[in-house]
């Protein structure tokens, strides 16, 4: 599951790094949580979206449990998934995210960073619900098997998607076939954690306080 994540950079640096006219007013955040607004690129412009996805379908809008991740494995083939993953995907700008690793009575936060480029994309799915004139944006990150340096900590993760393959991924006229040989783990070797203050543990907690450095079992991560 990815339940946390950071996007640090600012609205120009997001703006160059995805190529985008502009981006909506965006502040760093440290600490991006299920139901909050996150930053979403559909085609080629961005605009924010509340992460925990609404299928179009469902009884209730916000007041439904939020799908905060779909998993690669069976998105084909869930009805909540099945036409998103067709027709609606998105990309999920970020520079980490964080994962917890149980320590006896304690949950250990880590962030998970790629070493050869600050800005990343993970592959989203996003959806409409309308009832009574109410209308509601939202998405969900897609996980997949953790890779390497993830699995010590969590057996799931984020599908990042290479800046090579982001076209491809947006595209309307990819296969299915084509879109499900993405949603890989990232390579391993291009991979980086560190154990980080308990602080981020809570949702309300925000700023650089979150992704301050702690040391673990006498080892600075």
């Amino acid at each position: 599951m990815c339940g946390r994540f950071t996007l640090r950079a600012s609205g120009r640096e997001i703006a160059e790094a995805f190529e985008l006219d502009e981006v909506p007013d965006w502040q760093p955040r440290f600490n991006l949580a299920p139901t909050q607004s996150i930053l979403v690129i559909r085609g080629d412009s961005a605009s924010l979206l509340r992460w925990g996805l609404i299928a179009s379908w469902a009884d209730r809008g916000t007041t439904a449990a939020p799908l905060v991740n779909a998993r690669a494995d069976t998105i084909a083939s869930k009805p909540t998934f099945r036409s998103a993953i067709r027709q609606r995907r998105c990309l999920v700008p970020a520079d980490g995210f964080y994962e917890w690793q149980q320590l006896g009575r304690k949950k250990q936060p880590y962030l998970f960073t790629i070493a050869s480029s600050r800005l990343f994309a993970i592959a989203g799915l996003w959806e409409v619900w309308e009832h009574a004139g109410e209308r509601i944006e939202s998405v969900c990150l897609i996980t997949t098997e953790a890779n390497a340096v993830v699995q010590p900590i969590h057996d799931r993760m984020p599908v990042i998607l290479p800046a090579e393959r982001w076209a491809q991924w947006l595209s309307p006229s990819t296969d299915l076939d084509a879109v499900l040989d993405m949603l890989r783990p990232y390579p391993a070797e291009q991979f980086r954690s560190q154990a980080v203050s308990s602080y981020v543990n809570h949702a309300c907690h925000e700023g650089p306080a979150c992704v301050e450095p702690v040391l673990v079992s006498g080892t600075l991560f």
